[in-house]
């Protein structure tokens, strides 16, 4: 089968989209969403150092948090693309410090 993919997803993504399709429970995993379920929210978030990025269907933004400006935008990127990315990226680093 030869097509294009055009669902929105990361590597985290990965492993409940597997664990979905064995059955096995994900709840574990609360950054991944199955890519196969079309109910799912189509985004990708990515971190790097100082920045951020979020991709949705509607654009990409990328975020640096030393300036707190936008570095890169394609598509049409509103404020609540860029709020999602910030929580996201405040989440992720509290998670951290939490362990």
């Amino acid at each position: 089968m030869k097509g294009t993919v055009t669902t929105i997803g990361s590597q985290t993504d990965i492993v409940s989209t597997v664990l979905d399709q064995l059955n096995i429970p994900r709840n574990k995993f609360k950054w991944s969403k199955d890519l196969l379920d079309s109910s799912a929210r189509p985004f990708a978030f990515y971190n790097f150092n100082n920045g951020f990025g979020f991709v949705t269907p509607a654009g990409i933004v990328t975020m640096d948090n030393v300036s707190k400006k936008v570095i890169y935008e394609k598509g049409n990127v509103d404020s609540v693309d860029i709020n999602n990315g910030k929580a996201y990226m405040q989440f992720s680093y509290q998670g951290f410090l939490n362990r």
